[in-house]
């Protein structure tokens, strides 16, 4: 896999596994870890994330999600593959994924064949919520680009443990900051790659957003890296600003 890499060979390989994902049954565990430990990691993973191309169809991150799907609807053991899935801290930001096409799957009656039933997704939801403020806690997704995705998963698998889990990290020292580090990126488009909109509509559910303002407002911005200059800013003036660069773009 590391081969893969180095070769640029990303894109043969998902082809490949496309055809050979059902030869898979008997390791599918192992195979997928192994596929996270390379890429999820990746320089050419954190590329693909904040450059302006991350919504299409052949970008690394939804290639993995891709084959993560395919191989849980061939496995013969659903509930028991994504369960190990979601015990990995290491790969939580794919198990939220995973959740939010099986959650869709049993409550949005989607024509797929639920993967698990509905007590099972309830037990797997509880899990993946613990594990998934843990590794916001310990920052372990923070250089790879995919924290803010991380929360948004965990707000859209309970948004009450979203909200307390946000207000407490507001409450700390300089908290603020790491609020901003958090939920940064809310969204993406092909002008400039990632950007951050912090308004109302979207996080009045989860955040005192005037004690959040409060708060941004005292903030040496100089002092800061673009992309929390930047969701700083969107938190104060609720603009769209670009996490790549910190200019502010238009809304649509």
């Amino acid at each position: 896999l590391e081969n893969v890499l180095k070769e640029d060979a990303d894109e043969r390989f998902f082809e490949m596994m496309k055809h050979y994902s059902s030869k898979c049954k008997a390791n599918s565990f192992d195979i997928l870890r192994s596929i996270y430990e390379v890429f999820l990691t990746s320089n050419k993973l954190k590329t693909s994330l904040v450059s302006n191309y991350g919504f299409m169809s052949r970008d690394l991150y939804r290639q993995m999600n891709w084959l993560t799907n395919k191989v849980i609807s061939e496995s013969d053991l659903k509930f028991e593959l994504i369960d190990r899935l979601i015990d990995r801290i290491e790969s939580v930001p794919i198990s939220g994924d995973i959740l939010y096409k099986t959650r869709d799957q049993i409550k949005e009656k989607y024509s797929d064949s639920p993967w698990i039933t509905a007590d099972e997704l309830d037990q797997l939801e509880y899990k993946f919520q613990n594990i998934a403020i843990k590794a916001l806690d310990e920052k372990l997704f923070i250089n790879s680009h995919l924290e803010s995705h991380l929360f948004f998963s965990l707000r859209r698998s309970s948004k009450d443990k979203a909200s307390e889990f946000l207000t407490n990290v507001m409450n700390e020292n300089n908290g603020v900051i790491r609020v901003a580090e958090i939920i940064s990126n809310t969204g993406s488009d092909s002008t400039n790659g990632p950007y951050t909109e912090i308004t109302e509509s979207y996080f009045s559910d989860t955040i005192d957003l005037d004690s959040l303002r409060e708060l941004a407002t005292v903030i040496d911005l100089s002092q800061q890296t673009v992309t929390v200059q930047a969701t700083l800013k969107s938190i104060i003036d609720g603009n769209k600003y670009y996490l790549k660069d910190g200019t502010q773009g238009e809304r649509f």
